[in-house]
């Protein structure tokens, strides 16, 4: 910080008195100091890092949180010798990227489903082919065996058809990511 005490080694110029040579000299010395402790701002970085750090819960890298590294309490960064390193704080994001809306994530997930099929280039997995036709066909067969059933018939079968769908759209949905990745590493 800057020191704006008046010392009585130091003369004042007042108005219309030309200042001394030993008053500049020392006004410009303190000047350079005060430039210089705010170049380095790496202990003051540290300082509000772990404030912030200790605000938000979290715990530094390599300590837990009873107890800090090396079982004592470690040493303030205006109190370490210019040598020693203090370790760097913990990356936290600076702004979290948000996900799509559902209605445009479920168009992408549709279309890449769309197109991996079409794609001469890509060749589906058995089980990309298999599992989604299989739970359609077992769809239509539960309509027909289970829909006949009085009262509990319908909501049974609705009951499996949801479980088949989420069935099938996850295996299509993995292999729509495994599409995307190939297609992005072959770019």
């Amino acid at each position: 910080m800057i020191d704006h005490r008046f010392t009585p080694a130091e003369s004042v110029a007042f108005p219309g008195e030309a200042p001394t040579a030993e008053s500049l000299e020392h006004r410009v010395h303190r000047l350079e100091d005060a430039v210089a402790s705010l170049q380095d701002t790496r202990g003051l970085e540290e300082r509000i890092t772990a404030r912030v750090a200790e605000r938000m819960g979290r715990v530094p890298p390599g300590g837990s949180a009873e107890t800090p590294r090396g079982g004592g309490r470690q040493p303030q960064p205006d109190t370490m010798d210019p040598g020693q390193t203090w370790p760097p704080p913990a990356a936290t994001p600076v702004g979290v990227a948000r996900p799509p809306w559902l209605l445009f994530d479920v168009y992408h997930e549709l279309r890449a489903m769309v197109r991996m099929f079409f794609d001469r280039r890509y060749q589906v997995t058995w089980p990309g082919r298999l599992i989604p036709l299989a739970a359609l066909v077992v769809m239509v067969l539960s309509w027909f065996i289970l829909g006949g059933i009085w009262v509990i018939g319908p909501l049974l079968d609705k009951a499996v058809d949801v479980l088949l769908a989420f069935v099938g759209y996850k295996a299509l949905s993995r292999e729509a990511a495994r599409y995307r990745a190939t297609v992005a590493a072959g770019q």
